[in-house]
């Protein structure tokens, strides 16, 4: 009877899912890769904030970016049972700090709004490092326990903090590079 349920776990859409697997026993809910039911309530709460970006302001250039950001990241958050209760588009360079939107996702982060963030990699959300560096902090106090992208691994664990201010910090050399390139 719970069968058309028991293959949707992984992704665990609803509390009665949630329920099944706690009723099922603890080999059915390791098949979700959650730990306890705690752990599995937890995911159902969890709130993300959607963030896309364009690198430029320009509406000729980088036309189908935001769009195809949104449509990708859209289908992941459904695929995965992310509950999106916000999204944040921004047409601005990450190269400098002090990007309105990004700076209003970090507020809502920081007064509890979402846990997570949902973005198609990190140097969409950061190409700089006081940016990349308050994300980091806002994982190590809490306020962030999740950041989910479909095309980066991450994990808030000592390592996953770690290959994630690599990603950060390739993304800031990209961008250095290529204002130099463009210089000679």
């Amino acid at each position: 009877a719970a069968g058309p349920a028991l293959v949707r776990l992984a992704g665990l859409t609803s509390g009665a899912e949630c329920g099944i697997a706690l009723k099922s026993g603890s080999a059915l809910l390791g098949k979700t890769g959650l730990k306890s039911g705690e752990a599995c309530m937890e995911k159902l709460n969890m709130r993300y904030f959607l963030y896309a970006r364009k690198s430029t302001d320009e509406p000729e250039r980088q036309i189908l970016s935001i769009e195809a950001q949104l449509t990708e990241l859209r289908e992941y958050a459904n695929k995965e049972g992310l509950t999106i209760v916000r999204e944040f588009i921004e047409s601005k360079t990450a190269k400098e700090p002090g990007r309105e939107i990004f700076n209003e996702m970090v507020a809502g982060l920081e007064q509890g709004a979402a846990q997570g963030i949902i973005a198609w990699h990190p140097a969409r959300l950061c190409r700089n490092s006081i940016d990349g560096g308050r994300l980091i902090y806002l994982v190590d106090i809490g306020k962030i326990t999740a950041l989910k992208f479909p095309t980066f691994w991450f994990d808030p664990t000592p390592q996953g903090k770690f290959m994630l201010s690599i990603a950060f910090g390739q993304s800031k050399y990209y961008v250095d590079n290529l204002s130099e390139n463009v210089k000679r």
